[in-house]
C-alpha cells in the first residue's frame, strides 16, 4: 500500500508543467527593442545636434511668429478667439469622456474575453494533458498561439501538397516511359500521349 502511494505521489510530482510555446511577450519585447535602438540612435546621433542647435533655430523662429498666432488667424478668418477656445475645450471633454466609456467598456470585453480564454484552455488541457501549460492563460497569447498552429499547419499542408505532386509527376514519368518503351505491349504508342 504504502509503494502505491509513494509510485503516485512521485508521478504526480514528476509531471512539469511546460513553459508556453509563444507568448505575447515576443511582441513586447520586440517593442522594446525597437525604441530601444531608436533612444540609442538618437542619442549616438542627433541629441548633440539638437542640444547645439535648438536655442539658436527658437531664437531665429520667434521673430518670424505673430505675438498671438491664434488671435491673428481668427482675426482673418472672422471668428472670435473665445469661441475656438471654448470649442476646443467642449472637444477635450468629449474626448475624455469617450476615453472613459472606451475604459469602461474594454474593461467588459477584457472580463468577457479572460473568460472564454479559461475555458478554451480549460478545454485544451482535458483534451491533451501532456501539454498543460503549453499556452498561457490571456486572451492575446491565445490568439498569438491560434495564428501560430494555423501558420504551421499552412506551411506543413503546402510542403504535403509539393511533395504530392512531385511524386506524383515522377510516378507518371515512369508510367510513361514503361507505355513508350514497349514494356506494356497491349497499349499503343498514341493511346498513351493521348492519355496522358
Amino acid at each position: 500500500m504504502r509503494l502505491l502511494l509513494v509510485a503516485l505521489v512521485g508521478g504526480a510530482c514528476s509531471q512539469e508543467v511546460k513553459k508556453p510555446i509563444v507568448t505575447t511577450d515576443l511582441i513586447h519585447g520586440t517593442g522594446e527593442l525597437l525604441y530601444d535602438m531608436y533612444t540609442a540612435a538618437y542619442h549616438r546621433f542627433l541629441a548633440h545636434h539638437v542640444d547645439k542647435h535648438s536655442k539658436s533655430v527658437r531664437e531665429a523662429l520667434e521673430p518670424m511668429m505673430p505675438q498671438d498666432p491664434v488671435g491673428d488667424l481668427c482675426q482673418k478668418v472672422g471668428v472670435e478667439k473665445q469661441e475656438i477656445f471654448r470649442r476646443v475645450d467642449s472637444a477635450a471633454e468629449l474626448a475624455s469622456n469617450a476615453r472613459e466609456t472606451a475604459q469602461v467598456h474594454g474593461s467588459k470585453v477584457h472580463l468577457v474575453l479572460s473568460q472564454v480564454t479559461h475555458a478554451v484552455i480549460d478545454g485544451f488541457e482535458r483534451l491533451l494533458p501532456a501539454h498543460k501549460g503549453i499556452i498561457s492563460r490571456t486572451p492575446g497569447d491565445l490568439l498569438l498561439f491560434c495564428l501560430w498552429v494555423v501558420t504551421v499547419l499552412y506551411i506543413t499542408l503546402q510542403i504535403a501538397l509539393v511533395a504530392f505532386r512531385i511524386s506524383w509527376r515522377v510516378f507518371l514519368f515512369g508510367l510513361k516511359l514503361m507505355c513508350c518503351c514497349g514494356c506494356l505491349a497491349p497499349i499503343r504508342l498514341s493511346a498513351c500521349v493521348g492519355a496522358w
